[in-house]
């Protein structure tokens, strides 16, 4: 695979042109900004979805973000950001730490220097594939704090797209960049095990109303306590665009293939959605979508449930996320069919609001826990209500509430579980 890639990427890179490079000649200059965001969280029962157990989390998290942009010329420019991120706790009770300063993004981007066609990012940076079904997040187990890629990102423009082939090297703590941090704090994990992954990602506009995306992924999972070696073969395509005047879609289908530990694995996972304005009301649209992702069967010593490869972040739920935790990692999306339904309205033009239900259910059985019932099915009800502000473009926020009603999935009473959060942004 990564022979091929390389062979690939040298053939694009040094291959006859489509167009000459015509730029202007670009100036030195340098960009900077920074942003702080304040979160403000309550939560209960979201990881055994039972009341008699002390679990109840309220607390405050600050973000401070800086980073600056120097661009040579050329279309040569680097490219870095700086991360802290604490929180105050209310409960339980915890000692307050400032907790690390780290490098969150760090790239040099050659824009049409080398051949008109190609941009290459090299270096620590941010990327999000189509809707994030896929790749998203690198680092899923310090939340939201980071989401980088240590990663070789090379984009061709191709006629009507464009063709990108990624490199990328995730440690399970960050050994690429030097943290600062209080000397109390244990090193902040990003991922359970050390992965590594090369890809190609197409991307082309097959008619004026839809685009379609298609790729291949291989991951490999290092072998840590635990977690046994894998590797995650990902095939896939998603196709979107609009039907005429009748709805917006978006559509993923993915089939994964390799190996767990000893064993075979292999997967199947992706989505529908169809999106609608109501004709009645212009400023309020309905949306439906169905998800799948396939579960591991226990009775076969093969794997068979859906790796989410690197996209491990709360794409359908804050809260479940956490829920996921009780089965074996945080926002381990597998094992999943969701149906949801809901509707977005515009109540001026600073301010939108969200209404979802989603009802979740078991491909297979759980695996066994505590909290698992191998013989329930239901994961639960879910209603997520979200008010989104922007006052301008130095100030923005939103509210988030998330209800979960448990199924017969989980053991106990099946209480109510809640995740509320208020976030304000502020950029400069």
């Amino acid at each position: 695979m990564k022979r091929s890639l390389c062979a690939l990427l040298l053939i694009l890179t040094f291959g006859p042109s489509f167009g000459q490079n015509d730029a202007k000649k670009e100036e030195p200059k340098f960009t900077w900004g920074a942003d702080e965001r304040i979160r403000l969280v309550f939560s209960d029962n979201m990881t055994d979805a039972e009341s008699a157990k002390d679990d109840e989390m309220n607390f405050m998290r600050f973000r401070s973000r800086a980073w600056g942009a120097y661009k040579f010329g050329h279309g040569v420019s680097v490219n870095g950001r700086f991360t802290n991120e604490f929180r105050r706790w209310s409960k339980p009770e915890r000692d307050f730490t400032l907790h690390e300063l780290v490098v969150d993004n760090f790239y040099v981007e050659l824009k049409g220097t080398l051949t008109p066609r190609l941009t290459l990012k090299i270096g620590r940076q941010d990327i999000m594939l189509g809707e994030g079904f896929i790749m998203l997040d690198g680092n899923p187990l310090d939340g939201s704090r980071t989401i980088y890629f240590n990663a070789i990102r090379a984009t061709v423009d191709i006629p009507k797209g464009t063709l990108e082939g990624f490199v990328i090297a995730n440690p399970s703590k960050d050994r690429f960049f030097p943290v600062i941090h209080d000397h109390d704090i244990v090193h902040q994990g990003l991922v359970e095990q050390q992965e590594r992954a090369v890809g190609l990602y197409l991307t082309r506009q097959i008619s004026k109303s839809a685009k379609g995306e298609f790729y291949h992924f291989t991951k490999r999972e290092q072998q840590r306590a635990a977690f046994p070696g894998s590797t995650i073969h990902t095939t896939g395509s998603r196709f979107s665009g609009t039907a005429g005047t009748l709805f917006r879609y978006s559509g993923e289908l993915a089939v994964q293939s390799g190996t767990y530990g000893v064993n075979d694995r292999s997967g199947v996972g992706g989505y529908i959605e169809a999106r609608k304005d109501l004709p009645f009301y212009k400023a309020a649209s309905v949306m439906a979508n169905y998800t799948r992702l396939t579960g591991d069967n226990p009775s076969t010593i093969d794997n068979e449930g859906w790796n989410p490869v690197f996209s491990r972040w709360p794409k359908w739920s804050e809260l479940y996320i956490y829920t996921l935790a009780s089965e074996s990692r945080v926002a381990y999306w597998t094992n999943l069919s969701m149906v949801s339904t809901g509707f977005n309205v515009k109540l001026n033009p600073t301010t939108d609001v969200d209404f979802i239900y989603r009802y979740m259910k078991s491909i297979k059985p759980g695996p066994t826990r505590p909290v698992i019932d191998p013989k329930g099915r239901s994961r639960g009800d879910m209603w997520l209500t979200k008010v989104n502000f922007r006052f301008n473009k130095y100030l923005s926020g939103h509210f988030l509430a998330e209800l979960l009603k448990p199924g017969d999935f989980y053991l106990g009473n099946n209480n109510l579980s809640y995740f509320i959060r208020s976030e304000l942004m502020i950029r400069k």
